[in-house]
């Protein structure tokens, strides 16, 4: 890493007062204890004076993201860089083997992987992806952000769409790529990479001194608050939406969970032998249509797995598979109801009864505990509820 004076480089501001503890990621965290974060700087390079560091994006906990600015090129790119402790060849390879997949799409995903590399630090090797940037605005932003917690039919439709699309060319031609993390956060807002439009957006960099470092605190490119009231069909299909996070995605039919992600709590991740496949991304699907038309969580049980299958089947209507039933994590489970309110009850509760048959329809076949029994991508981008969005071209997942 090496300091340069591109003339395109806004000047760091001077340190805030002295801070004891680190604001967000704990860079002090050694390798050893699962840390390892990259400390980035601001008007530094990565990948042999490549590409400069202009602003901290965010982090999360197995990296950090960087706004970066290719030398030569006019354009503006997304580093997430892993820690140190999560870096390894392995990691790199399930990325390579997700971008081949991924490159024969016939729209382009978010993030669009450019490439990876390595970079050295005090901690030792980092992963580094590249990908074009995107807005920190969320549809989830959008959705805590109206009083009643939740989106109107028509920007729900055009969300599912836009998502529904993806996960078809995600595992059409046998590409079987998982996204396995299907949720309202991780459904964002395009941003340019060219820096005319980009620029006007930047604010002035925060970092503070935290033990006698310079730390760059976190500013995600920010957006206009987008409209989603129901006079705002038109707008709506002019957002460019972005489904990002592909940090839990694996390719294949029968693939292992990771044990710290909770999937929506599919039932297939719940049983004795956990399994995720394409088919989780469907149950996530579900699982957000529901918080998004009725602002509220559709399971809310806690305890084992036995009791988290019981709520499925009473709110749902539905059985456990037969195959499941002598799993040693469903022994305890009780068919005994325990008045919880139904599928269509919530959903009647705030949609006119016409679209909550509708939208019940839907979620049921997205939401069965069979994830081979569960709706297809190709069926569910076909579904009538999900065609009754008016179609166009200007927008991309």
């Amino acid at each position: 890493m090496s300091i340069v004076n591109w003339n395109y480089v806004p000047k760091p501001p001077d340190p805030e007062p002295v801070s004891d503890t680190f604001p967000e990621e704990p860079l002090d965290l050694p390798v050893s204890f699962g840390g390892g974060y990259y400390s980035g700087q601001l008007g530094t390079t990565v990948s042999s004076n490549r590409y400069l560091i202009v602003r901290k994006l965010g982090y999360g906990p197995r990296s950090s993201t960087w706004l970066v600015k290719e030398s030569g090129r006019a354009q503006y790119h997304a580093l997430k860089v892993f820690k140190a402790s999560a870096s390894n060849q392995q990691e790199a390879d399930r990325f390579y083997t997700l971008v081949r997949a991924m490159s024969a799409m016939t729209i382009d995903p978010n993030p669009r992987f450019m490439g990876y590399f390595w970079e050295e630090s005090s901690h030792g090797r980092h992963l580094c992806f590249l990908m074009a940037p995107h807005c920190g605005l969320s549809i989830e932003d959008i959705r805590q952000a109206n009083t009643d917690g939740r989106l109107p039919v028509h920007t729900t439709q055009y969300i599912l769409s836009a998502v529904a699309g993806t996960l078809l060319e995600l595992q059409a031609k046998g590409k079987n790529i998982m996204h396995g993390s299907i949720a309202a956060e991780n459904i964002v807002f395009g941003a340019s990479s060219h820096p005319q439009h980009l620029d006007p957006l930047l604010t002035k960099p925060e970092i503070i001194s935290v033990k006698g470092t310079a730390v760059v605190r976190s500013q995600p490119i920010p957006a206009r608050n987008p409209q989603v009231a129901d006079s705002m069909e038109t707008m709506v299909l002019n957002w460019r939406l972005l489904l990002t996070e592909y940090k839990y995605a694996q390719k294949g039919l029968a693939l292992t969970p990771e044990p710290e992600h909770d999937y929506g709590f599919a039932p297939e991740t719940l049983l004795s032998t956990p399994s995720c496949s394409p088919k989780t991304d469907i149950w996530m699907l579900g699982v957000m249509l529901f918080n998004l038309l009725t602002g509220r969580a559709l399971l809310t049980a806690t305890g084992t797995a036995a009791e988290r299958l019981a709520e499925m089947c009473e709110v749902l209507e539905v059985q456990i598979p037969e195959s499941w039933l002598h799993d040693k994590n469903l022994k305890d489970c009780s068919p005994e109801k325990r008045g919880l309110q139904i599928l269509e009850g919530h959903l009647e509760a705030v949609l006119p009864q016409d679209q909550a048959k509708s939208v019940s329809s839907l979620l049921k076949s997205c939401l069965r505990l069979d994830p081979a029994t569960r709706i297809s991508a190709a069926d569910l981008v076909a579904h009538e509820w999900i065609r009754a969005v008016p179609f166009c071209d200007c927008f991309e997942v």
